[in-house]
């Protein structure tokens, strides 16, 4: 069972431009994520990794859609990549992160996504924080027919939710007059802003839920009372454990992604689990190995 740093150095070659380490199918890009363990970490992607993640991504979005019907008439906000952030590359070429976020679903969900972005993905590469911040609060406030937020963080939603408020006048004034006038109307009749008033065809908030994320949800209930919140599963930079599905207690084991085995954490000496070995009710710690060249990498 490795860790993140016994895959740096071999990363390090691929990064400097190397074919053939880890995998021999082609880097397509890397992505950056941090952990205990580094402040930060550059993870391979392959197609191989890509289609592994849209295993996963794909049933769950089908399972949205079918689950609420009322989602395929409305538009999406999605936002994964970190906001500000430079289109960078190694120093053998391969490209830092995803020049669209809809880039981490396959052709088909990417041709239908791209279509319903309440967002433009040109927005995320805007360098200025705060420009970046009105850009974004505009863009969801123009859009009446918002329908579906999916993010990360709640903390990161909170956050925006926190800077409409504060500049609510400014970004109503900078609106549509009919747009506007509705959005007031919303107002004064709901008494307090919330994410019901400013979109009111909204049907779903996917976020981060458990774990550390769980203690950050009351906010997010106080934004939007009455919105369903679904939690994200485990979803990690390096790779997909679990992912939600529509009516079931917690998710489901993403196991036509990768392959998973399973760390007791009451006993981590022993032989890790296959997903038909684990039993309810214990804690287990992933260990993944994926398509991207990371082979037994505990997640931790």
């Amino acid at each position: 069972i490795a860790r993140f740093d016994d895959f740096a150095p071999h990363i390090e070659r691929i990064a400097c431009g190397e074919s053939a380490v880890l995998t021999r199918a082609q880097v397509r890009m890397f992505e950056r994520t941090s952990g205990s363990t580094s402040a930060n970490k550059l993870v391979p992607f392959t197609d191989g990794l890509f289609r592994e993640i849209a295993a996963a991504t794909h049933p769950w979005l089908f399972d949205l859609f079918r689950g609420i019907p009322s989602l395929r008439s409305t538009r999406s906000y999605w936002s994964i990549s970190p906001a500000g952030r430079d289109r960078a590359r190694t120093s053998g070429g391969i490209p830092i992160g995803v020049e669209d976020d809809t880039e981490y679903f396959g052709a088909i969900a990417r041709w239908i996504l791209s279509g319903t972005l309440v967002v433009r993905p040109s927005v995320a590469r805007i360098r200025n924080l705060d420009r970046w911040r009105w850009e974004t609060c505009r863009s969801l406030m123009l859009a009446e027919d918002l329908g579906l937020i999916s993010v990360w963080s709640p903390t990161f939603l909170s956050l925006l939710m926190e800077a409409i408020e504060r500049e609510l006048e400014d970004l109503l004034s900078s609106l549509p007059e009919e747009r506007a006038t509705r959005i007031r109307a919303a107002l004064d009749r709901e008494g307090m802003l919330t994410g019901e008033v400013i979109w009111p065809r909204l049907g779903l908030v996917s976020c981060w839920s458990d774990g550390p994320s769980r203690g950050f949800l009351p906010a997010i209930e106080r934004w939007f009372p009455r919105t369903q919140i679904q939690p994200k599963g485990l979803l990690a930079t390096e790779g997909v454990v679990s992912f939600p599905l529509l009516g079931e207690q917690g998710s489901v084991l993403a196991v036509a992604s990768h392959f998973l085995e399973f760390v007791e954490v009451d006993s981590p000496g022993r032989t890790p689990l296959l997903a038909h070995e684990l039993r309810e009710g214990a804690a287990y710690s992933p260990v993944l190995t994926t398509s991207g060249g990371l082979y037994r990498y505990h997640l931790q």
